[in-house]
C-alpha cells in the first residue's frame, strides 16, 4: 500500500495519500479479524483464595511457660479470649491462644481479611477438614463459633499433607497464600521441607504463626530416695535423692527440702547446682525426729520459672519413730578416761540402758554403782538381753571359752552389735585366734599400739564414713566437714596394716599409711547378722573439750544406734524391690532398684542381685543388678531394662534368698502417643520452611506483621459467558464494504483513479 500511494501522480498531496493509505490498510484489517473469526467473550472474576490452617492435633492442649514475660502475658490474654482452656499445670493451651488471634475483638482479624480475600479455614491434624468459606459478614459470625467449638483431640498432625491437599483442591487457581497456626511439630506424613517446596512449585508462600515454646521443656525431677522406714528418737535419719534436670541453658541453684506433709516449715534442705544433661545430681537432707509416732515426710524440689510438669518434684515417704531404750553392756579392764566419760554420759542418757563390767574393780563395786555387774553374762540368755556391747582394753583370758563363742554367736547370729575400743595392753592385739578374731574388721598379725606422740592428728573420715549417720553431728555435709575439723586431736592410736575382705574404713590416719592405703582408725565389718565397729583411738572424750558432749554423745548414742539397728528394728523385710514408675512408654527404660535391709543378706549379695521380669506375653528375663557405689551408707543395687513390648511386668527378686515371700514390682508399658515425644514448638522447621515457599514466620510477640504483609494474590475466575460472534456477521461485512468504497469515493473525486 505504501508502494503504491508513494508512486502516484504527483498533485496528489502526502496527506490525501495518507488518508487513503490508512482506509485501505482498514480494510485489509477488518478482513483479518473475519479470517481470525473474531468473537466477544466476558470473563468475570472475583477475590483471590486466602487459605488459614488451625492445628488441632493433641500436643496443641499443650501449654507452655515462655521465657518472654512479654509473650507470656499476651499467650494469658490470647488464650482468654480463645476460650480460656488449660493445661494441667494452669497454663493456657496452645489451641486457645491460637482460637484467641481469630477471635479476638469480635473476630476482627477473620472480617479483615475476608474483604481482601475469599477466605477458607480449615482443621488440620490427622485429616483435614474444612471449617468455614467466610465471604461476607454473616459467613464470618458462622465460622467464628465453628472456630469456638474446635479441641486439640486429633491423635497424629499431618499438616504436611494438609498443605499438600488444599493446595491440589482449588485446581489450577493457587492461592494468595496459606497461613498456619501450629506448634510445627510432625509426627507422620509430609515432612516441612517436601511441604515447602510443593508451595514454591505452585507460587504460594507459606506463612506461620508458631504457637508454644520453641526451647526444650524446662524439668526437675526429684527420683532415686532412699531413707529408713524406721528410726527411734534422737537417730539422725539421712535421706538420699538425686535431681535430675532438662532444658536449662545453663547451671542453675535449686533448694531441695525435707518437710512434714501439711507443713510449710522446712525440717531441713540444701542448695544444689543442676546442669543440663539428665545428669544426676545427688542431695542429702538429715532429720532428727523428736518425737515418737508415725508421720509422712516429703522431701521436694523447688519449682524453677517455666517448668510445665511439677508433678515429678516431690516423693513421698512415710517414717515410723521410736521411742525405745537401747540396752548397752559397757566391759573394760581399769575406768580410764574413755571407759569414765563413756560410762558417765551413757548413764545419763535417757534412751539407753546401762550396764557395766570393770574387771580390775574390788568385789564391793557392784554395791557402789547401780550400772555395775559383777561378771561378764554366763548364759546366753543373759547376754541376749543386751543389743550392744562395748569392749574395752580388755584381755581375752578374763573370759571363759564358752563366752567367747556365747559373745561371737551374739554377734552373728543374734544381730547384735559389738563395739571395739582399743586399749595399749589387750584390745585387738591379745585377741589374735580367739572366737572373736574373725569379727575383727582389721587383721590382727601386726597389730600393735603406736606409743606416746608429741604432736596431736585429726581423724580423716572417708566418703563411706561421711555417709553414715553416727558421724552426722551437723544438719549437713558442709557442717558435719567443718565440725570434723574443728575436733581436739588425738595423741595414740592402733597401728594396723590392712583391714580384712569385706571390712569398710570409716575414718583414716590423716598421714600414716597401710599395705593398701590410709591407715585405717575406725573400721566397720558385717558379720553375720551383726555388726562389729573398731575404734582405733581411746581419747573422743577429748571431743568434749569446749562442746561439752555435744559432739561426745552424739557420736557414741548414734554408733550404738547404728551397729544395733537390725536387732531394734526386728525387719521382716529383708530387702526391698522397686521401680521408678508405675506406668512406661514403649522405648523408655525401666530403671529397677533393689535395697538389701537385713546385713545378714548383703554378704549374700556382694557379687550383686539378680531380678526375674516377667510378662504374659514373653519369656522370663533374668536381670544381674550391680551395686550403687555413690550410696556408701546404703546397700542398693541398681539396673536398667528396656522393655521390648507393650504390656504388664512384674520383677521378682530371684537372688539372694530372703526370708518370706520375696520382694516383687509391677508396672505397665502402653505405645508413646506420638503427639507428646516432643513437646516444644518445632521453630526452626517452620522458619525453614517459610523461607524456602517465600512465606515468613511469626512467634506471638509479633504476629500482627504476618496479615501486614500478606501478597494481593491473582483474582479468581468466577463465571464465563458463552461467546458472541463478531467475525460472521452483517456488520462487519458492511464496514469491510464501507472501507473500500470509501477509498474508491475519495479517488474518483481526487482524480487519482
Amino acid at each position: 500500500v505504501w508502494y503504491i500511494y508513494r508512486r502516484e501522480q504527483a498533485d496528489a498531496t502526502w496527506l490525501k495519500r495518507g488518508l487513503l493509505g490508512m482506509l485501505r490498510l482498514a480494510a485489509f484489517g477488518v478482513l483479518l479479524l473475519m479470517l481470525f473469526e473474531l468473537d466477544f467473550v466476558v470473563d468475570r472474576r472475583g477475590l483471590p483464595y486466602l487459605l488459614v490452617l488451625v492445628d488441632q492435633s493433641q500436643s496443641m492442649s499443650l501449654g507452655d511457660r515462655y521465657v518472654n514475660r512479654a509473650e507470656q502475658a499476651r499467650a494469658e490474654e490470647l488464650g482468654s479470649v480463645g476460650g480460656g482452656e488449660r493445661d494441667q499445670s494452669g497454663l493456657p493451651q496452645r489451641l486457645a491462644v491460637a482460637r484467641g488471634i481469630l477471635l479476638r475483638d469480635d473476630g476482627a482479624v477473620l472480617r479483615r481479611l475476608a474483604d481482601q480475600y475469599r477466605l477458607r479455614v480449615y482443621a488440620a491434624g490427622a485429616t483435614t477438614n474444612l471449617l468455614a468459606e467466610m465471604q461476607d459478614a454473616t459467613a464470618v459470625r458462622q465460622g467464628l463459633e465453628v472456630l469456638r467449638r474446635l479441641e486439640a483431640n486429633s491423635p497424629e498432625t499431618r499438616l504436611g499433607d494438609s498443605v499438600r491437599r488444599v493446595l491440589s483442591e482449588l485446581g489450577g487457581v493457587p492461592p494468595a497464600a496459606v497461613v498456619i497456626f501450629t506448634d510445627g511439630v510432625l509426627t507422620e506424613g509430609t515432612p516441612w521441607d517436601e511441604a515447602a517446596r510443593l508451595a514454591r512449585q505452585k507460587g504460594v508462600p507459606l506463612h506461620f504463626v508458631g504457637i508454644g515454646e520453641s526451647r526444650a521443656a524446662l524439668d526437675l525431677e526429684l527420683r532415686d530416695l532412699v531413707a529408713d522406714d524406721v528410726a527411734f528418737v534422737g537417730d539422725i535419719v539421712r535421706f538420699e535423692a538425686k535431681v535430675v534436670a532438662r532444658g536449662l541453658e545453663q547451671p542453675q541453684q535449686v533448694k531441695v527440702q525435707l518437710l512434714r506433709q501439711g507443713e510449710g516449715i522446712p525440717l531441713a534442705e540444701q542448695t544444689v547446682q543442676v546442669r543440663e544433661s539428665d545428669r544426676p545430681v545427688s542431695v542429702q537432707l538429715r532429720y532428727e525426729p523428736k518425737q515418737e509416732g508415725d508421720q509422712v515426710l516429703v522431701v521436694q524440689v523447688q519449682p524453677v520459672p517455666r517448668e510445665r510438669d511439677t508433678a515429678n518434684n516431690s516423693i513421698r515417704h512415710p517414717l515410723t519413730v521410736r521411742d525405745q531404750k537401747l540396752k548397752v553392756l559397757l566391759v573394760d579392764t581399769f575406768p580410764r578416761l574413755e571407759y569414765r566419760f563413756l560410762k558417765h554420759y551413757l548413764e545419763r542418757d535417757r534412751t539407753i540402758d546401762l550396764r557395766t563390767v570393770l574387771v580390775a574393780a574390788d568385789p564391793q563395786h557392784p554395791e557402789q554403782d547401780r550400772t555395775a555387774l559383777p561378771t561378764f553374762p554366763v548364759s546366753p540368755e543373759e547376754l541376749n538381753a543386751f543389743d550392744a556391747v562395748i569392749l574395752g582394753d580388755v584381755s581375752p583370758l578374763y573370759f571363759q571359752p564358752s563366752q567367747l563363742e556365747m559373745l561371737a554367736k551374739f554377734v552373728l547370729e543374734q544381730a547384735g552389735g559389738l563395739v571395739l575400743i582399743a586399749g595399749r595392753q589387750f584390745m585387738p592385739m591379745r585377741w589374735r585366734d580367739t572366737p572373736l578374731d574373725p569379727l575383727v574388721p582389721v587383721d590382727l598379725q601386726d597389730a600393735s599400739p603406736s606409743g606416746g606422740l608429741r604432736d596431736p592428728f585429726r581423724i580423716r573420715l572417708t566418703p563411706e564414713g561421711e555417709s553414715l549417720p553416727l558421724f552426722s553431728f551437723g544438719r549437713s555435709l558442709q557442717e558435719s566437714r567443718s565440725i570434723w575439723q574443728s575436733l581436739p586431736g588425738h595423741y595414740w592410736f592402733l597401728r594396723v596394716s590392712k583391714l580384712k575382705p569385706g571390712a569398710i574404713a570409716l575414718a583414716v590416719h590423716p598421714t600414716e599409711r597401710g599395705v593398701s592405703g590410709p591407715l585405717p582408725l575406725i573400721a566397720l565389718q558385717y558379720a553375720g547378722a551383726g555388726k562389729v565397729l573398731l575404734m582405733g583411738v581411746d581419747s573422743t572424750w577429748r571431743w568434749r573439750d569446749m562442746a561439752r558432749d555435744r559432739y561426745f554423745g552424739r557420736f557414741w548414742v548414734q554408733a550404738l544406734r547404728y551397729v544395733t539397728r537390725s536387732r531394734l528394728l526386728g525387719l521382716s523385710r529383708q530387702a526391698e524391690l522397686t521401680v521408678d514408675r508405675t506406668r512406661y512408654l514403649l522405648g523408655q527404660p525401666v530403671q529397677l532398684r533393689v535395697r538389701v535391709l537385713d546385713d545378714s543378706v548383703l554378704e549374700l549379695a556382694s557379687e550383686g542381685v539378680m531380678v526375674t521380669i516377667q510378662s504374659a506375653e514373653a519369656l522370663p528375663v533374668r536381670l544381674q543388678l550391680a551395686r550403687d557405689e555413690s550410696l556408701k551408707g546404703a546397700a542398693v543395687f541398681r539396673g536398667r531394662w528396656v522393655p521390648p513390648a507393650e504390656g504388664s511386668y512384674q520383677v521378682v527378686l530371684a537372688s539372694p534368698p530372703v526370708k518370706g515371700e520375696a520382694p516383687r514390682a509391677s508396672f505397665q508399658v502402653q505405645a508413646a502417643p506420638n503427639e507428646f515425644r516432643r513437646v516444644e514448638m518445632a521453630e526452626r522447621e517452620l522458619q525453614q520452611a517459610a523461607a524456602v515457599s517465600g512465606g515468613s514466620f511469626h512467634r506471638l510477640a509479633n504476629y500482627e506483621q504476618l496479615f501486614d504483609g500478606l501478597p494481593t494474590g491473582r483474582k479468581v475466575p468466577l463465571e464465563v459467558e458463552p461467546p458472541v460472534s463478531l467475525w460472521d456477521t452483517w456488520p462487519m461485512l458492511l464496514l469491510f464494504a464501507a472501507l473500500l468504497t470509501v477509498e474508491w469515493a475519495l479517488r474518483k473525486r481526487w482524480k487519482m483513479l
